[in-house]
C-alpha cells in the first residue's frame, strides 16, 4: 500500500531553510525589510501628489499679518538720499506721459498691505494726484504731483514702490520742496490754493474739481465766448462761474485756447471723446481739435 507523503506547511519550509541555509535567510529578511520599506516610501509619494492634486479652498486669511512691519516712523530714514531733496508731504514723478490717472499709481502699491503699519493699499487710498501744468496756459509741465498726509506717508509709497514700473518705465519718485514746485501744483485758475501750515505741510484748497474742466486748443479766431456756449446747447455747463475762458488766442496762427468748465464728471469726457483729434465743424480746411480733461 501507498503511502501519502504528509503535506508540508509555511512554517515548516521557513524552519528548514533557516537551518540549512541561516546566511541566505538573513539576507532575504534584509532584502524583504527594503521592499517593505521601499512600498512605504511609494505609497508615501503616492498620497503627497493626491495631496498636492487635490483643490485646496481658499484660506481667509490676511497675508499682511505675516509679515513683520516696520514703524511709518522709520520712513523718512529709509528714504534714498538722491530722491529727497527735502522733507516734504509731496512727491513728485517726471514723466512724459500725459495720460496716467491716480488708478496708475494706485497700482503700484502693495497687493494687500504697505511694508510699514499704514493704511494705505489699492482700497483705501489718501493722497491727491495733480498733473503740473504751466501757470500761463495750463499745458503739462512733464509729471505728476502726490501730496500726501504725511511726509512720513510720502516716504513709505517711495520704498513700497523701489523698484516698480509703470506702464514699461522705471518708478523714480522725488519728495520735493513745495515752496519751490507750487507755481506748477496749484492754478489760480482753477480756483486752487496752494498752502503750506504751521506743520510744514502742504494742502490744496479748491472750491472746483480738475476733472470738471477741459483744455481746448485749435479753435480757430473768429469763435468766441458766446458761440461755444450755443455749440455745446447739450453739454451741463457750470454756470455757477464763466463756464468758458479764454486762455490764449493766437492772431498768426488763427488758432485759440479755451478753458471749459462742466458741472459733472461725464460731459467733460463725453466732450473729449467727440472732439478730440478731429477737425473743427468736420472741415478739413480748418484746424485739428485738441482736448483734454485737467487732473
Amino acid at each position: 500500500m501507498r503511502v501519502k507523503p504528509a503535506s508540508t506547511t509555511l512554517e515548516d519550509t521557513k524552519k528548514l531553510l533557516k537551518v540549512l541555509y541561516p546566511a541566505l535567510t538573513k539576507q532575504n529578511a534584509s532584502v524583504t525589510d527594503q521592499l517593505r520599506s521601499n512600498l512605504n516610501t511609494r505609497n508615501g509619494i503616492a498620497r503627497i501628489k493626491k495631496a498636492f492634486d487635490t483643490p485646496l479652498q481658499r484660506l481667509d486669511l490676511d497675508l499682511g499679518d505675516f509679515v513683520e512691519k516696520k514703524p511709518l516712523s522709520e520712513a523718512i530714514q529709509l528714504l534714498p538720499k538722491k530722491s529727497t531733496s527735502a522733507i516734504s508731504n509731496v512727491l513728485y514723478f517726471r514723466t512724459r506721459n500725459q495720460l496716467l490717472h491716480k488708478s496708475d499709481f494706485l497700482k503700484l502699491v502693495p497687493k494687500i498691505h504697505s511694508s510699514f503699519k499704514w493704511g494705505l493699499n489699492r482700497q483705501n487710498d489718501n493722497f491727491l494726484i495733480l498733473q503740473a501744468r504751466d501757470p500761463k496756459n495750463l499745458l503739462p509741465r512733464g509729471g505728476y504731483y502726490m501730496i500726501f498726509d504725511k511726509s512720513e506717508e510720502a516716504a513709505a509709497y517711495v520704498i513700497d514702490t523701489l523698484g516698480k514700473e509703470l506702464n514699461g518705465a522705471n518708478v523714480y519718485l522725488e519728495m520735493v520742496d513745495p515752496k519751490v514746485h507750487q507755481h506748477y501744483i496749484g492754478q489760480s485758475i482753477l480756483k486752487e490754493n496752494s498752502i503750506i501750515d504751521n506743520d510744514k505741510k502742504f494742502h490744496i484748497k479748491s472750491s472746483s474739481v480738475r476733472g470738471h474742466y477741459v483744455l481746448v486748443r485749435g479753435y480757430p479766431t473768429f469763435i468766441n465766448k458766446e458761440t461755444i456756449k450755443e455749440m455745446l446747447w447739450d453739454y451741463q455747463l457750470d454756470f455757477k462761474d464763466e463756464p468758458v475762458i479764454p486762455i490764449e488766442i493766437d492772431r498768426i496762427s488763427k488758432i485759440s485756447m479755451w478753458l471749459l468748465k462742466f458741472d459733472n464728471l461725464h460731459d467733460p469726457l463725453r466732450f473729449v471723446r467727440n472732439f478730440n483729434g478731429k477737425h473743427f465743424n468736420n472741415e478739413q480746411r480748418l484746424p485739428k481739435i485738441f482736448a483734454s480733461v485737467l487732473q
